[in-house]
């Protein structure tokens, strides 16, 4: 599991790590060196796209289309930085996302 915390103070953060590893089933918990690792995000979206707008958007965003419905409905997962899901997501276009779940950061240590 990725916990992910906006603290500036070091004793606030090093307190959370010891609370988690209090937890029964916490193997251990760590701060993660943003350079020393990689974070990533992925989004499923439902929005209303035009084909050509997706094989244009095609290379540069990692998405893969899940399923595509009538009247150019389209359900696409979508993974990367949450930096490129934003710009994904600009680049639909506003009024064209109709729906979307994110599941925010996950990390691996390099």
């Amino acid at each position: 599991m990725t916990i992910t915390l906006f603290e500036d103070s070091d004793d606030k953060m090093l307190q959370v790590i010891k609370q988690v590893e209090k937890i029964t089933e916490v193997i251990s918990a760590k701060e993660l060196d943003i350079n020393e690792s990689f974070w990533r995000e992925v989004v499923i979206v439902k929005a209303e796209a035009d084909p050509s707008l997706l094989e244009e958007l095609a290379g540069q965003y990692n998405f893969e289309i899940l399923d595509k419905q009538n009247h150019g409905l389209f359900i696409i997962q979508v993974a990367g930085t949450s930096q490129k899901i934003d710009d994904f997501l600009q680049e639909l276009g506003e009024g064209k996302v109709i729906e979307a779940a994110r599941t925010g950061f996950t990390a691996l240590e390099k």
